[in-house]
């Protein structure tokens, strides 16, 4: 009897504990306790689970899937229509300048100002459940939740994989290039690991040109991906595919902008890091070459990779705050560049603490590194990303980034209900989905070092 007793007040406990933590795990045993005092479980009681029970994780761990996304403000205000509005202060005030007794004071100047404007990107995340499922779910509230678990977990995780592939994106959907091949098997020349890591098994892709995604192939499942031969295959048939004209995209999310900055510019994915940290690109409408101080600047060292070195980052940094007058903050890399940093750091027998950033995530303090010349209070934190392109390290002033947001991750419900019936099937759909768009509002903050060998 004591046994027995002993198993219910540790079960009373590890209830009591698991509903005051107020957590996924509280909240499914709430709807799973409340079951006995409810009829039979139906689509609205389903739809409250969906809304209620996963909502909250789901945008957390979206909104914090790397370091950037942790990092970057979310501004929800500066939102009209579907467009955001950001004021870029471009230049400095002319009218400066010494003079002589009774000279000509300056011609008065003012500071430099553009307005850019963007549409927002829409993103979403699909779960679909059958409706032998959702009648099961009647007589044992327990395996809906069972049934619901592996769906919502396996969306959360590709709305993350694919979220952050945008946010380190070249802006036009583009996973990578191709190689010249008439063929189902692509080996791309120089493709590299993280771009390898996007064509995972299963995953449905376009071939075409940028102004035509999917001119080639249209929905191609990618049947396997050799990471040692830096090749993957396709279903169907073989494509004839010309290398330097033809890329691979995400299945209809492939297109380049129009730079209109109105919706429907033809660019679907969000405004990557590779389009904002860049010498060339044109941002937000607003071309280089338009106004050249709206560029950042890259370290390259024409596609041979070479060691990386203190003196090498210490320059970039430097020219970046003099070209903007800005600190960069962050420091990030793939794993290899890091690993070969870490590594040559350690030689010079340098010694950096930790620092804390937001989402959980820590980096390296590398304040040292400026010499004395960074703000006082300010830090410099050095990190890695799987999601950053190999051989490269970016330096980043995060304070110049916005996500602007018109609507968070949420689950579609105008019609009533989250979960709806796929037309002419047995089946019921839930969507998630996100209206937002990335951007940069001063680039020559910012520097990206190329061709860097990795450890």
């Amino acid at each position: 009897m004591f046994l027995i007793a002993l198993a219910v007040v540790i079960a009373f406990f590890a209830a009591w504990i698991l509903l005051a933590r107020g957590n996924v795990a509280g909240d499914r045993l709430r709807f799973i306790l409340a079951g006995s005092d409810i009829g039979a479980l139906d689509l609205a009681a389903a739809d409250a689970v969906l809304k209620d029970d996963y909502k909250a994780p789901v945008v957390d761990q979206l909104n914090n899937a790397n370091v950037m996304l942790a990092i970057v403000e979310a501004n929800t205000e500066d939102i009209v229509g579907r467009r955001f509005m950001q004021p870029l202060h471009v230049g400095r005030n002319s009218g400066v300048g010494a003079r002589a007794e009774n000279e000509t004071l300056p011609a008065a100047g003012n500071q430099q100002y553009e307005d850019v404007f963007g549409p927002v990107r829409s993103m979403y995340a699909r779960i679909q459940l059958s409706g032998q499922t959702i009648a099961a779910m009647r007589k044992d509230r327990g395996s809906f939740i069972r049934a619901l678990d592996p769906e919502m977990q396996g969306a959360t995780e590709d709305a993350t994989r694919d979220y952050c592939r945008q946010v380190w994106g070249t802006s036009d959907g583009k996973i990578c290039g191709v190689n010249t091949v008439n063929s189902t098997t692509l080996t791309p020349s120089g493709i590299r690991q993280d771009q390898l890591r996007h064509l995972d098994e299963g995953f449905l892709v376009d071939i075409g040109t940028t102004a035509d995604p999917d001119s080639l192939a249209s929905g191609r499942e990618v049947v396997s991906v050799d990471y040692d031969a830096g090749s993957f295959v396709i279903s169907g048939a073989a494509v004839n595919v010309t290398a330097g004209t033809h890329f691979v995209s995400r299945h209809g999310a492939g297109g380049t902008s129009t730079q209109s900055g109105n919706p429907g510019d033809g660019q679907r994915e969000l405004t990557g890091l590779q389009t904002h940290v860049s010498a060339t690109a044109t941002d937000h409408t607003l071309a280089v070459a338009t106004e050249p101080r709206w560029a950042s600047t890259e370290w390259a060292n024409s596609g041979t990779n070479r060691a990386i070195s203190e003196n090498m980052v210490s320059k970039a940094l430097m020219r970046a705050s003099i070209k903007s007058g800005g600190f960069v903050n962050l420091l990030i890399s793939g794993d290899g560049v890091y690993r070969a940093y870490g590594e040559h750091l350690s030689t010079l027998k340098r010694t950096m603490n930790e620092i804390d950033l937001p989402g959980g995530y820590t980096g390296l303090s590398h304040a040292a590194v400026m010499q004395g010349r960074n703000k006082k209070g300010s830090k410099q934190a050095l990190c890695w990303d799987q999601d950053c392109p190999d051989n490269r390290l970016y330096g980043l002033t995060t304070a110049d980034f916005t996500m602007y947001v018109m609507q968070d991750w949420e689950w579609m419900d105008k019609a009533g209900a989250t979960l709806v019936q796929v037309a002419d099937t047995d089946a019921y759909s839930a969507t998630l989905k996100k209206y937002a768009e990335f951007a940069c509002k001063r680039r020559n903050s910012q520097f990206v070092i190329k061709d860097l060998a990795e450890a």
